[in-house]
């Protein structure tokens, strides 16, 4: 075996791993927000939320190792790449969408302007995902 085949089945390695920790901390994550929701207990407060922080914390070391990791080639190389750019996108679009209390009347029509214009590529974004996530090209 190579040094670049070696690489290579480290990196399919790392990510499958990663993968599986972010499946067991949704699971969990899951399951103690439906017990919490069943049996409304305030103890479990503090648990859900560091619960979800570490479920966060999966995720983002999930898609930085695919994003590191995969082939370009790879599906979920994409899936996660458009799904980044959405949530961006989607951050920007929040600040946007407060800016406009701050603004001049003119600059308020130029940002509900941009507003749109995000829309429409979070959009094509998400057409870009779905397509990545059936194989059909990205």
């Amino acid at each position: 075996m190579t040094a670049v085949e070696s690489a290579e089945r480290a990196g399919t390695a790392i990510v499958a791993s990663r993968l599986l920790i972010l499946q067991s901390k949704q699971l969990m994550l899951g399951s103690a927000e439906r017990r919490f929701n069943l049996a409304g207990a305030r103890d479990m407060g503090a648990r859900l939320e560091r619960l979800r922080v570490e479920t966060k914390n999966a995720r983002d070391s999930y898609r930085s190792s695919v994003l590191s990791l995969e082939s370009p080639e790879s599906p979920a190389f994409w899936t996660v790449a458009y799904g980044r750019l959405m949530e961006t996108g989607q951050t920007l679009r929040s600040r946007l969408d407060t800016a406009p209390v701050e603004l001049a009347s003119r600059d308020r029509h130029e940002a509900a302007v941009e507003v749109e214009a995000l829309d429409r590529i979070i959009e094509g974004w998400g057409r870009s995902m779905q397509s990545a996530m059936t194989g059909r090209g990205a």
